[in-house]
């Protein structure tokens, strides 16, 4: 059932948006989306509304090193997102602020720490990204990031051995 608001009731529901009442409240009582008031209200009773803040969750400064030490020792963003409480956007924020690399996992194709050894061992005796990718069952890219986060200088394209 498609419910509309006549334009008559846009000074009522004007009236009672600026007398208190919940915009939840006003949805509820005509039947229509909170989404559908929030348009009443913004374009065509020229109300400003408020922006809608999520949780708003604060990490507190001080806490700000032990997640970078937690991050760099392995734990995952989503775990410490779940142990502060707060969206993964955040810790990344919070890492991104103190100039930590942040590492891009996306399922198969992980290489462990004896891995991540190897592929740096080879790459300096002279294998390519694409190669090692290959070898490793990994990205080229996910061996170039890699390299970048153990601080491995990358060789100009003339150089590689392909």
């Amino acid at each position: 059932m498609n419910v509309k608001v006549l334009s008559i009731e846009y000074a009522t529901i004007k009236k009672r948006f600026q007398n208190g009442d919940k915009i939840s409240d006003i949805a509820s009582d005509y039947g229509v989306s909170v989404q559908t008031i929030r348009i009443i209200l913004r374009n065509k009773c020229h109300l400003k509304l408020a922006q809608r803040q999520g949780n708003n969750r604060k990490i507190q400064s001080k806490n700000h090193s032990r997640i970078v030490s937690s991050y760099q020792k392995g734990t995952p963003v989503v775990r410490l997102a779940m142990d502060y409480n707060v969206q993964s956007q955040t810790i990344r924020n919070i890492l991104k602020k103190n100039d930590v690399y942040v590492r891009v996992n996306r399922g198969p194709g992980r290489v462990n720490s004896k891995q991540c050894k190897e592929i740096i061992k080879m790459y300096k005796k002279g294998s390519s990204a694409r190669k090692l990718g290959r070898l490793f069952e990994i990205s080229h890219q996910q061996v170039c990031n890699i390299l970048k986060q153990n601080n491995v200088d990358r060789r100009q394209a003339t150089n590689w051995n392909k």
